[in-house]
C-alpha cells in the first residue's frame, strides 16, 4: 500500500512552533527534526503508512523541539531559533500543500501583547487623573449610543495564560491596586462604583462613527469589548488598545449570519490601511455585501449586544437534552477529511440557530448525531457559531429536529467529570497541579506536574474520589459576567481569543470551581466509579495518569472478565492458577523452539551432503521448505558452495508470503537478484554473491525457476 502525507494543522506562538498530525490510533511513530527540516512518519491501526517532509520557513533549535503522541494525533513542539519572530507560514516555499492547513481554533496575533497590556493599565490611569477634580467618572454610556457594555471575556485577563501555563495577574487587580496608591497619595475625589453597584444596561444600538468621535473618553483599553469598523478605526480617535494590525468590527456583527469573522483567521496577518475619513456604521446591505461574506445568508440589521450570548449553545445550557428542535441559518458546500487520512469526504458545513451537539473544545471530543435523518459526521466551533459536517444540504431556514448520540455523550460527560474531580483531589492531596488531559477512545489521561507517583499516592486519590462519588456531591453549571469579580478565584488557564458572551463555570460543590466549557454530569454519583490504571512517565519531568469512569468500568471489567473465562477454559485450571501455567508454557515453548532449530540444521546439513554426492550435480539447486529461517538457507548455501553452482532457496507459506535466498557466483546473483525479488513482489538486497529479502506472491516460484534455467542455459555453452 502506497504511503500517503497526514493531514496536518499548525500554528505559531512567541518561542514555539506547534504541528499536529491527525492520525488515530498511531504506531511505529518517528519524528526527525533538524535545523530546518522536520520529517514524520508513523502507521494507523489499519497499516497505512502515512509520511510527511516539511522544509520549515526558518532555523529551529532541534534538542529543544519535541513531540506527544495521542489516541487521535501527534503533536510537535518546534522551538524556533528567533524567539518572538512570527512565522508567516510553516514552509520554506510560498507553496500550501492540500494536506496542511491552519488551526485556526488556536492561532491568535500574538506580536506587542505585553506592550498593549502596559498601555492599556497606564491609559486607565491617566483617565482617572482626568476626572479626579471634576466629580463622578462619566458612566461611559455615551461610548456605544446609549447604554453600557460589560467587557467581554478574556477583558480582565492578559492573553496567553492559556499557553504559557503560568499564574498571571489580572488587569483588574492592575487597576485596583493604582487606585489604592492613588487614593493613598490623595486623590480620594475619585469615586468608582463598586462592581456589585454596576447594574446591567439594555442593549445600545451600533454607535456611527460620528458618536464615537464625539465621544469624551478615548477608546484605548476596550479592544476587546468593542470591534470598530475599518474606516472608523483609522479616524483620529484613539485606538491605542488596539494590537492587531487587521480590520475588525462589532462583536455582534461578527456573530450575525453575514459575519466577517472568517476574513481575520484566513489572514492572520494583514498589512495597515491607509488612512481613511471616518464613515458611519455600515449598514446590513453593505455588510452583505461584502466580498468576505459567507454566502447564502439574509442581510441583517446592525446587532447588538445580545447576540454575544451565542457562545453558550443549548448542549452547554442542558447537558442531558438527547432531542431539540431548531433551524438551519446557513448551508455551504465543503470537504472533511478524515481523521486517519485517506480521500477527503464531499459534503456541507450546517450551521444552525442552536444546537445540542457539543462541538469538540477543553479536551472533549465532539458529539455525534442526526439532524433529521442525516448524520453528523463532525462538529467544530467556528467562533460562536457550532459547525455541522453533513453530506446532504439542507435548506436554509428549514426547521430541523435534531437528535444527540446519547451513548458517546454520556461517556464523555462522565471523563470530563471525572477529569475535574481527579485533578481537584489530587491538588488538594498531593499538590500536584494538572498541565494537560486527554479524552481518548479506551482510556484517558491526565498530565501531572509531578516527576512520578508512589503506589501508596495512586491507591489514597483512588480512594478519596469514589469516596466523594458516594457522598453524592452536586455538581452546577454557572455562567458569569466577563467583568464578575468571582471569576479571579476561579481555577483557570485562560479564555479562548474569540470566546464572547458570558463565562461558564463548572463547580463540585465544595471541591472545585473551573472554567470550562464542555458537557458535565449533574451530580458525582452519576460518574458511578473511577478506576486508576496507574502512571507513565512523561514529559519534561511530568506523570501521566491513567483513569477510566463510569462505563468504561464496567466495560473493562466485563472484557477482563470474559479473558479470564477463556483462559480458565484453555489452561484448565482456575483464575488464581492463570499466571503459573502461563510461565510454564513459555518455558516449554521456548525448549521446543531451541530444539526446533537444532533439528533445522541437521536437516540443512543432510540436504547439503545428500546433493554434493549425487555424482551427476546439476548448475541450479532449487528447494522450498514450509518450516525454515534465514539460518535455515545459509546453511545449505555454506554446505553445497557457491563457487559453481546457482542456488534458490525459500522457506514460508506455498502460496503467499516468505523468504529467499539467491546464491551462487557473483557476477550472476548482481544480474539476477533483484529480477528474481521484482518476480516475487518483494524486497532484498545483498553481497558477496548471495542475494536474500522478502517475497510476498511464492506462487511465482516457478517463473523464478525458468528465469534461472534459461540463465543457465545462454551461459553453458560459453563455459
Amino acid at each position: 500500500m502506497a504511503r500517503q502525507p497526514a493531514k496536518t494543522l499548525w500554528y505559531d506562538r512567541p518561542r514555539y512552533v506547534y504541528l499536529e498530525f491527525c492520525v488515530e490510533d498511531s504506531r511505529d511513530v518517528n519524528v526527525v527534526i533538524d535545523d530546518q527540516r522536520l520529517v514524520f512518519s508513523c502507521k494507523n491501526a489499519d497499516g497505512v503508512e502515512f509520511y510527511n517532509e516539511i522544509n520549515l520557513y526558518a532555523k529551529v533549535i532541534s534538542k529543544d523541539s519535541r513531540e506527544k503522541r495521542s489516541d487521535r494525533s501527534i503533536t510537535c513542539f518546534v522551538r524556533k531559533w528567533k524567539e518572538k519572530v512570527a512565522w508567516p507560514r510553516i514552509t520554506k516555499e510560498n507553496i500550501k500543500p492540500a494536506w496542511l492547513s491552519v488551526d485556526f481554533d488556536n492561532w491568535r496575533d500574538w506580536e506587542g501583547d505585553e506592550e498593549v497590556e502596559r498601555a492599556m493599565v497606564e491609559q486607565y490611569a491617566e483617565l482617572l487623573e482626568k476626572v479626579t477634580d471634576k466629580g463622578p467618572p462619566p458612566a461611559m454610556d455615551d461610548l456605544d449610543g446609549g447604554g453600557s457594555r460589560r467587557l467581554s471575556p478574556g477583558a480582565g485577563y492578559p492573553r496567553g495564560a492559556r499557553d504559557n501555563k503560568r499564574e498571571l495577574t489580572p488587569l483588574s487587580a492592575i487597576r485596583s491596586e493604582r487606585r489604592c496608591r492613588r487614593h493613598r497619595e490623595g486623590a480620594s475625589s475619585c469615586r468608582l462604583r463598586p462592581p456589585a453597584a454596576r447594574r446591567p444596561r439594555p442593549p445600545a444600538p451600533c454607535p456611527s462613527a460620528a458618536a464615537v468621535s464625539a465621544s469624551p473618553v478615548s477608546l484605548r483599553g476596550r479592544r476587546r469589548q468593542f470591534r470598530v469598523p475599518p474606516a472608523v478605526a483609522a479616524s483620529p480617535v484613539s485606538l491605542r488598545g488596539r494590537r492587531r494590525r487587521q480590520s475588525r468590527v462589532p462583536p455582534a456583527v461578527s456573530a450575525s449570519p453575514v459575519s466577517l469573522r472568517g476574513r481575520r483567521r484566513r489572514q492572520p496577518r494583514v498589512p495597515p490601511r491607509p488612512p481613511s475619513p471616518p464613515v458611519p456604521c455600515p449598514s446590513a446591505a453593505a455588510v452583505a455585501a461584502s466580498p468576505v461574506c459567507r454566502p447564502p445568508s439574509p442581510p441583517a440589521p446592525c446587532p447588538s449586544a445580545a447576540a454575544a450570548a451565542a457562545m453558550v449553545f443549548q448542549c452547554q445550557r442542558d447537558s442531558w437534552a438527547r432531542q431539540f428542535a431548531t433551524r438551519v441559518v446557513s448551508c455551504r458546500a465543503a470537504e472533511l477529511r478524515p481523521e486517519g487520512g485517506g480521500e477527503p469526504v464531499r459534503g456541507f458545513q450546517v450551521v444552525l440557530e442552536d444546537t445540542i451537539l457539543f462541538p469538540e473544545g477543553g479536551g472533549q471530543p465532539d458529539d455525534r448525531g442526526l439532524i433529521g435523518d442525516v448524520p453528523v459526521l463532525r462538529v467544530t466551533r467556528r467562533g460562536p457559531e457550532a459547525v455541522h459536517f453533513v453530506q446532504a444540504a439542507l435548506e436554509p431556514g428549514a426547521e430541523v429536529l435534531l437528535s444527540l448520540d446519547w451513548e458517546r455523550r454520556f461517556d464523555h460527560m462522565q471523563q470530563h467529570s471525572g477529569q475535574h474531580l481527579i485533578t481537584a483531589i489530587a491538588e488538594q492531596m498531593f499538590g500536584f497541579k494538572t498541565t494537560s488531559w486527554e479524552l481518548g477512545r479506551q482510556r484517558s489521561v491526565i498530565e501531572l506536574d509531578t516527576p512520578s507517583m508512589t503506589a501508596e499516592q495512586i491507591e489514597a486519590l483512588e480512594r478519596s474520589v469514589n469516596e466523594k462519588i458516594r457522598e453524592r456531591v452536586p455538581v452546577m453549571v454557572r455562567e458569569l459576567a466577563a467583568d464578575d469579580p468571582e471569576i479571579e478565584t476561579v481555577r483557570s488557564r485562560g479564555l479562548p481569543d474569540d470566546h464572547v458572551g458570558p463565562v461558564r463555570v463548572v463547580d463540585i460543590e465544595g471541591i472545585d470551581s473551573n472554567m470550562c466549557c464542555g458537557t458535565h454530569v449533574s451530580n458525582l454519583s452519576d460518574l458511578q466509579v473511577i478506576k486508576l490504571l496507574g502512571t507513565e512517565k512523561g514529559k519534561k519531568n511530568k506523570t501521566n495518569l491513567i483513569f477510566l469512569a463510569g462505563d468504561r468500568v464496567l466495560k473493562s471489567i466485563e472484557q477482563s472478565h470474559s479473558t479470564e473465562k477463556a483462559l480458565t477454559s484453555l489452561l484448565k485450571n482456575g483464575p488464581g492458577e492463570h499466571v503459573e501455567a502461563v510461565k510454564r508454557l513459555q518455558s516449554s515453548v521456548k525448549l521446543l523452539q531451541k530444539n526446533n532449530l537444532n533439528l533445522l540444521r541437521d536437516i540443512a546439513v543432510l540436504i547439503a551432503r545428500d546433493f554434493k554426492s549425487n555424482p551427476v550435480q546439476g548448475q541450479l539447486f532449487v528447494l522450498h521448505r514450509k518450516e525454515g529461517d534465514s539460518e535455515f538457507m545459509n546453511i545449505i548455501a555454506n554446505e553445497i558452495g557457491t563457487e559453481e553452482t546457482l542456488l534458490f532457496l525459500t522457506v514460508g507459506d506455498e502460496k503467499e508470503a516468505g523468504l529467499f535466498l539467491l546464491a551462487g557466483p557473483v557476477e550472476a546473483v548482481e544480474n539476477l537478484g533483484p529480477r528474481v525479488a521484482e518476480l516475487l513482489g518483494g524486497k532484498g538486497a545483498g553481497k558477496r554473491g548471495r542475494f536474500q529479502g522478502k517475497a510476498t506472491k511464492m506462487s511465482r516460484r516457478g517463473e523464478v525457476q525458468a528465469l534461472l534455467q534459461e540463465f543457465i542455459s545462454h551461459r553453458s555453452p560459453e563455459a
